[in-house]
């Protein structure tokens, strides 16, 4: 993206992570232990110069598998106090429940463990690297209980976590729509010509945030008109259609929206 900030983008889907190369070391942002190698071959094979900080997005595993790995070159980690928190009361079993699914978790992650950020903050913190400025802004309970995004106002890019998703469905399972509306709208407001999402490629611009709350309006709506008219959940996931998002991935994302929303909708 510039010859300081870099998105390190997952192959069909995978994780997003990246880095920024300052004049006082590097800040990483985000990692997955299953993608680490390839990720720091690209970091080493781009500067020499010493880790100085890792931030996490959120919690969730791929985003945070390899904390413990850069905990112990003595990195300090950063993410907001409520990403902590629920780093704490869930990481341990989100990482057995990879564990159990992946083959590639049970053999490359032997010996690691959850290792909490060190250093938090509720609102805004801001980094300062010489010449480089990076905000930390906590968006409040958007994807997840503790999302922030990390924007460089110099050069007009942010990075999103799983806020967006790049022509994929967004995850809502703990997801807090209204909300995730109103991070979405301030990302919009901010001067940025770039944004590199969670998952799917680099964004120009920032229209995208448009569209998916847009998305999000559509999708809610037709699921509620689903339920007004009878309809049982099972009926409206074996039915429900929105051509024009046709061509998103993750669709299976789309499934737990409409439970998500429906249950909502009705109470539970």
């Amino acid at each position: 993206m510039t010859d300081a900030v870099y998105g390190f983008i997952g192959h069909d889907g995978d994780p997003n992570h990246g880095f920024v190369i300052t004049e006082k070391g590097v800040v990483v942002i985000d990692n997955d232990i299953r993608f680490l190698g390839p990720f720091m071959e690209a970091l080493r094979s781009t500067t020499p110069k010493e880790i100085k900080f890792l931030i996490n997005t959120h919690h969730a595993f791929d985003h945070a598998s390899a904390n413990q790995l850069f905990a112990e070159k003595g990195v300090p980690i950063i993410a907001s106090a409520a990403c902590r928190e629920h780093m704490a009361a869930v990481g341990e079993e989100k990482f057995a429940e990879m564990r159990a699914r992946e083959e590639r978790v049970r053999e490359g992650a032997k010996g690691i463990a959850v290792v909490l950020p060190d250093i938090t903050f509720d609102e805004r913190l801001s980094l300062h690297l010489g010449a480089h400025l990076l905000e930390l802004i906590f968006v409040g309970h958007c994807h997840s209980p503790g999302d922030i995004i990390i924007y460089l106002p110099r050069e007009k890019i942010v990075f999103v976590g799983d806020l967006l998703l790049y022509k994929c469905h967004p995850n809502v399972r703990q997801g807090n729509i209204d909300n995730w509306c109103r991070a979405l709208e301030l990302i919009y407001e901010l001067p940025v010509e770039t944004i590199v999402p969670g998952h799917g490629g680099i964004i120009p611009g920032k229209e995208e945030c448009l569209v998916v709350k847009e998305y999000f309006i559509k999708v809610r709506s037709k699921i509620e008109e689903e339920a007004r008219r009878g309809k049982r959940v099972e009926d409206i996931k074996r039915e429900f259609s929105l051509p024009e998002y046709g061509d998103w991935g993750k669709t299976r994302w789309l499934t737990a929206t409409i439970e998500k929303v429906y249950r909502e909708y009705k109470g539970g």
